[in-house]
C-alpha cells in the first residue's frame, strides 16, 4: 500500500525536526539531564512539528538506549510506540473527545503506573477544543500529578487555553517555517525519491505551504504523482491549479488602466479553465502583497521569492501604497463575504470593478479638492503644518509666464514658473501675508523670494486666453508658424476646460497633473513626474489621445499630435513637492 510522503518522511528524532531549533535544543537538554517536566504545551500553526515533537519526546523519555537525547528507535519500547501498540503512550484528539466525562476517564486511568515503560505519556492534540468542564477536570491532575505521568498538550489556538492550564505547563511556541528551510527539505525528499523539479517549482510549493512543512510535503506528493522524473514549473502550475504570474500581471495592468472589459474577460478565462474563485482571490491578494513589498523594500528578495523581481518592481512603481492597500482590503473583505455565497465568480468580478471605480473616484476627488482650494485661494481646509520654520524657496527666472486661473494646474504652474522683477521685491511680504489664511501661523520669508508673478499672471490671463484661442481665419494664416509659450499654455488650459465640460473628467483631471513640456513639429509633449506614472499609464492609449487631439484641433484648426512621457526635471520640482513646500507634507492627504 502506498504511504503518503508526509507520513513516510515524518521526523523520527529531534535532529530530524526542521526549523524549530529553539524548541528542540531545550527539550533535548531536559531529556539528556533527566529534568523532564510533568506537563508541556506546544503551540503554533499547523504543520510546524508539534505532534511529531510530542511523539519523539514520548519515545525519548521511555527509550532503553537513548542517543544524545534522541530515541534510538531500535529498542522494543521505541518500536512499540512507533507501531502504536504501547499502552503507556496514549494519543487523544480533544476535538472529538472534548467532554468532561472523557477527561475524567483519562484522569482515572492516568493514576495507574505504566505497564512496561518508564513513564505514562498522554498526548492531547487540539487541546483548545476541550469544554470548560473538561479543562477544570484536567486542571486537578496537572496540579498534583503522579511521578510516572507526563502530559504533552498541542494547540493551534493558544489564546483559547485557560491561563490556569498555561501556568501549570512548560510552554513552547513552534514558529512558521521559512521558505528557504522548506525548499531545502523538499529538495532532500526529491533526491531520495529520485525526482527532479525546477527550482522555481520548489519555491512555488514552499510559498504555497505558508510556513507549514506538512502542507509542503502534501503538495509535493500531488506533484510527484505525475510520475515524471523531471517536472517543470508549468506542470506544477497546472497540477496545483494556481494562477500563473503572467495572468496576474495582466490583471494588475487592467486595474492600473481602469480597463473594466479586460478585467471581466480575465475572470471569465480563469473560470473557464476551472480555477477555484476562492483560490484565485488568495492568489491575487498574495500577488499584490508581493507588489507592496517590492515597492517599499530596497531589496525585496529578502522577503519574497519570485521568478522575475524586476517585473514586480516595475509594476510596483506604477501603483501607490494606498492603491495597493485598498485592493488588498477589498479582496479580503470579498473573500470573507463569499464564504456564504454560492456565486463566488460574481463576487470577484464585482470586487475588481469596485477597485477600478474607487481608483477613479479617488483621482477625481483629489483633483477637484485641489482645484477648489488653490483656484479660490481658500486654504482653510488644510491643516496648518507643525513646523518651527517655514520658508519659501522659489528659484528666480528671467521672464514671467502668464497662466490662466480657473484650474488647479494653472495655479500650481504660476507658483512653479514664478519669475519676479526687482521693482516688485518690496511688496513680497505684504502679498504673502494676504495669500496665507489667518489660521496658519506667521512664517518667515526669504528676502530673495518673490510671489508677485502670480498676481501679474492673473492680470494677463485674459490676454493669454485671447492669444491662445484665436479665430479660425487667424489660425489658418498661422499654420506653419510655431506657437509661443504663452499661446501653447493657453491652448493647453482651454483644452482641459473643454474636456471637463464634456464630462471627460478622468482625462481632464489627469491632464491637470501633467505639464506641457515641449512643442516640436506639431507634436505636443506632456510630461508627468515619476510619482505620476499611473496618470501617464492611464492616458497613454489611443482613445484618450484621440479625444485630446480632437479638442486641440477645434481650438487651433491644426493637426496637433499629443505625446505623453514620464521624466524628472531638475529645474522644476513636481507639483506635489511644491504643494508640500507651501502647506506642509502632513497637510496634503
Amino acid at each position: 500500500m502506498y504511504q503518503a510522503l508526509y507520513r513516510k518522511y515524518r521526523s523520527r528524532t529531534f535532529d530530524e525536526v526542521v526549523g524549530q531549533d529553539q524548541v528542540i535544543n531545550s527539550i533535548k537538554y531536559q531529556v539528556k539531564n533527566s529534568t523532564v517536566s510533568h506537563a508541556y504545551i506546544f503551540s503554533g500553526t499547523r504543520g510546524t512539528g508539534k505532534t511529531s515533537t510530542a511523539k519523539i519526546l514520548a519515545r525519548a523519555v521511555n527509550c532503553e538506549h537513548p542517543i544524545d537525547g534522541n530515541p534510538c528507535n531500535e529498542c522494543e519500547t521505541c518500536k512499540s510506540i512507533l507501531r502504536g501498540t504501547n499502552l503507556d503512550v496514549v494519543e487523544m484528539d480533544a476535538a472529538s473527545n472534548n467532554g468532561v466525562d472523557d477527561i475524567r476517564d483519562l484522569r482515572e486511568k492516568a493514576f495507574y503506573p505504566p505497564s512496561t515503560s518508564k513513564y505514562k505519556v498522554y498526548i492531547i492534540d487540539e487541546v483548545h477544543m476541550l469544554s470548560k468542564g473538561a479543562f477544570n477536570a484536567l486542571l486537578k491532575i496537572l496540579e498534583e500529578p503522579p511521578k510516572h505521568l507526563i502530559f504533552i498538550l498541542a494547540t493551534t489556538e493558544i489564546e483559547r487555553v485557560p491561563q490556569t492550564i498555561l501556568s501549570r505547563t512548560q510552554r513552547y511556541t513552534f514558529k512558521r517555517i521559512s521558505i528557504d528551510t522548506i525548499s531545502k527539505n523538499i529538495s532532500e525528499i526529491l533526491a531520495k525519491e529520485g525526482k527532479t523539479i525546477d527550482e522555481a517549482g520548489i519555491d512555488l510549493i514552499a510559498q504555497m505551504a505558508d510556513g507549514s512543512m506538512r502542507d509542503a510535503v502534501s503538495l509535493l506528493d500531488r506533484v510527484v504523482a505525475i510520475n515524471d522524473n523531471n517536472i517543470s514549473y508549468d506542470k506544477i502550475i497546472e497540477v496545483l491549479g494556481v494562477t500563473t504570474e503572467d495572468t496576474l500581471f495582466e490583471l494588475a495592468t487592467s486595474i492600473l488602466n481602469s480597463d473594466a472589459s479586460s478585467i471581466i474577460m480575465s475572470v471569465a478565462n480563469l473560470a473557464d479553465d476551472g480555477k477555484d474563485m476562492m483560490v484565485l482571490i488568495d492568489g491575487i491578494v498574495s500577488f499584490f502583497r508581493n507588489i507592496l513589498i517590492a515597492k517599499n523594500l530596497s531589496d525585496p528578495r529578502k522577503i519574497i521569492r519570485v521568478r522575475d523581481m524586476d517585473r514586480y518592481v516595475a509594476i510596483a512603481n506604477a501603483f501607490s501604497n494606498s492603491e495597493i492597500l485598498n485592493i488588498i482590503k477589498i479582496l479580503s473583505e470579498t473573500k470573507a463575504r463569499s464564504r456564504y455565497i454560492t456565486n463566488k465568480r460574481t463576487m470577484l468580478e464585482a470586487a475588481l470593478l469596485e477597485i477600478v471605480a474607487s481608483k477613479q473616484d479617488d483621482i477625481l476627488n483629489r483633483v477637484e479638492n485641489l482645484e477648489r482650494m488653490l483656484s479660490s485661494g481658500d486654504l482653510s481646509g488644510l491643516k496648518a503644518p507643525k513646523r518651527e520654520k517655514f520658508e519659501f524657496n522659489f528659484a528666480k527666472k528671467e521672464n514671467p509666464v502668464a497662466v490662466e486661473k480657473p484650474l488647479a494646474k494653472e495655479v500650481v504652474s504660476e507658483i512653479i514658473d514664478n519669475k519676479v522683477s526687482n521693482e516688485t521685491k518690496e511688496n513680497v511680504e505684504k502679498e504673502i501675508e494676504n495669500d496665507i489664511p489667518k489660521d496658519i501661523p506667521e512664517v518667515p520669508v526669504d528676502d530673495h523670494s518673490d510671489m508677485s508673478a502670480i498676481e501679474k499672471s492673473q492680470e494677463d490671463a485674459a490676454e493669454t486666453d485671447i492669444n491662445a484661442v484665436e479665430t479660425e481665419e487667424t489660425m489658418e494664416t498661422k499654420a506653419d508658424i510655431d506657437y509661443s509659450d504663452n499661446e501653447l499654455q493657453g491652448i493647453f488650459n482651454r483644452a482641459i476646460s473643454i474636456l471637463k465640460e464634456r464630462s471627460e473628467r478622468i482625462i481632464s483631471g489627469m491632464l491637470v497633473m501633467g505639464r506641457l513640456d515641449s512643442f516640436e513639429n506639431n507634436v505636443a509633449t506632456i510630461a508627468f513626474e515619476e510619482q505620476g506614472r499611473s496618470f501617464y499609464t492611464t492616458l497613454n492609449n489611443h482613445e484618450s489621445i484621440e479625444k485630446i487631439e480632437s479638442v486641440l484641433k477645434e481650438l487651433t484648426n491644426d493637426n496637433i499630435s499629443v505625446k505623453f512621457v514620464v521624466k524628472s526635471n531638475s529645474n522644476v520640482d513636481s507639483i506635489k513637492d511644491r504643494i508640500e513646500n507651501l502647506f506642509g507634507k502632513d497637510s496634503i492627504k
